[in-house]
């Protein structure tokens, strides 16, 4: 059973992933800045087609990107408004919320970046293809991603984001949560058909509760009772990172990282 589930998946990983193997030169460019106003939190959607999303916190701005596309449906609709100092920022592919069968022109990729130092309640939905997620040393109140099929690599590291949601159905993730914290992580990760990395920092107790993982848990130096994992300094420190990881068809590995 577990060898069909791993078929299952390469298949449709292949036949999503395969609108993506176009020729990266796309035939239309559009930019959009938008400017730090008087908000101290903003509250920011992603939603994206399918292709190829990098997302930093290097920018200035609320908000820089460089979207392109081959279809004029695929071109984001960006909005941005503020409310009593809470700003709230929607960058949605066109057609994302409509049904639609993808095709080899499909394929987008965005760069987009964001300020690092206004606190952000962060929400992306990831469709199909590759994305990078670097946000480290940004001020996270929420983060969460919910993916249907790809590769993802996320990291978090010196966010001290204080709750997480990752949801995927097909696809690898890597996970950094790495580095120095201020506060708790509750932190839940729903597998799909794939492989989860999960990184830890070293100095910081940690307990994850997994369930319904068909596959390997590979968690060294790491104390296991039943579905619970906890390491050597849980329960030790000040603050404590916790994660509930289900379901999934495939391995799960938790790094610690100095």
């Amino acid at each position: 059973m577990k060898r069909l589930f791993i078929l299952i998946f390469l298949s449709l990983v292949v036949i999503l992933l395969g609108f993506v193997s176009k020729d990266n030169s796309m035939q239309k460019e559009f930019k959009k800045c938008i400017s730090l106003g008087k908000a101290n939190d903003v509250k920011t959607e992603i939603v994206f087609p399918v292709g190829t999303l990098n997302l930093s916190s290097s920018s200035k701005h609320i908000a820089k990107g460089t979207y392109k596309f081959y279809k004029d449906k695929w071109k984001p609709n960006i909005s941005y408004k503020e409310n009593n100092q809470v700003g709230n920022l929607q960058i949605v592919a066109s057609a994302q919320r409509e049904k639609n069968k993808y095709d080899d022109l499909d394929n987008s990729h965005w760069d987009v970046a964001i300020s690092k130092d206004v606190r952000n309640d962060l929400s992306i939905q990831f469709n199909a293809g590759e994305s990078n997620i670097d946000l480290h040393d940004c001020n996270l109140k929420r983060f969460e991603f919910i993916m249907t099929a790809g590769d993802v690599n996320i990291n978090l590291s010196n966010t001290s984001v204080p709750n997480m949601l990752f949801k995927a159905f097909a696809g690898n993730a890597v996970i950094d949560l790495s580095g120095d914290w201020k506060n708790d992580l509750n932190a839940i990760l729903k597998g799909g058909l794939g492989e989860m990395t999960v990184k830890v920092p070293s100095n910081i107790g940690v307990k994850f509760n997994i369930l319904g993982i068909l596959g390997d848990v590979n968690a060294p130096n790491f104390k296991k009772q039943n579905t619970t994992y906890t390491n050597d300094l849980f329960g030790k420190t000040k603050q404590s990172l916790y994660f509930d990881i289900t379901g999934g068809i495939g391995n799960v590995d938790i790094q610690i990282v100095d």
